[in-house]
């Protein structure tokens, strides 16, 4: 099982995700209404992609989430085809549906992409 997702937003403005996962701890009891995932994910959109690596939380009935993960991200279709390295945190309320928060640094400033890049998106889906 890994993490699947659609996400809308972003510079990226829409993406599909699709990545490999393992639950790393689940609670003592058989239902395993609390479980830890870490997982990989690939992410390529219309104006980009990105590459994660990051830990999921599930718990309750209504598959109420949350994530954290490293990103690569690169923008491409831009003159200057950006890369940036940073950090996302999602939460998803009620059956994987919700929102993703990132910051990023660029990794090529020299060639005039942006510094910073913040990024906010709506998820259906880890």
């Amino acid at each position: 099982m890994g993490p699947l997702g659609i996400h809308i937003g972003g510079p990226i403005r829409a993406s599909v995700g699709l990545g490999a996962g393992r639950r790393l701890r689940c609670s003592a009891d058989d239902a395993c209404s609390r479980e830890t995932i870490g997982f990989v994910s690939a992410e390529p959109g219309l104006r980009g992609g990105r590459v994660s690596l990051g830990a999921g939380l599930r718990w309750g009935g209504l598959a109420t989430s949350a994530t954290a993960r490293a990103t690569f991200l690169q923008r491409w279709g831009s003159s200057s085809d950006e890369r940036y390295l940073g950090f996302e945190i999602g939460a998803a309320p009620v059956a994987l549906v919700g929102f993703r928060l990132g910051g990023f640094r660029a990794m090529n400033r020299d060639r005039g992409g942006s510094d910073i890049l913040r990024m906010r998106n709506f998820s259906i889906g880890l």
